[in-house]
């Protein structure tokens, strides 16, 4: 039932080889995702990083802010 022939080698060795060559390279998207995708990773990342640390700035002036003017008050009253 396995039937093996010159022809039918051949064209398994070239289409191994054939599939072979296009997985090893695809003319250079997968190079670009190695080198793209933890360069948007880092980025991603600083932008969360980044949008945290504002949101704490403003929180802190918002808190000075507030403090400053109880303290104004205070200060009127007196």
């Amino acid at each position: 039932m396995l039937k093996c022939t010159v022809t039918g080698l051949l064209f398994r060795t070239v289409s191994t080889f054939t599939l072979m060559s296009v997985l090893a390279h695809q003319g250079g998207w997968d190079e670009l995702l190695f080198v793209a995708g933890p360069i948007l990773l880092i980025v991603g990342l600083l932008a969360i990083a980044n949008k945290r640390a504002k949101a704490v700035q403003r929180d802190r002036e918002a808190a000075t802010a507030s403090r400053a003017t109880s303290s104004d008050a205070v200060n009127r009253s007196d």
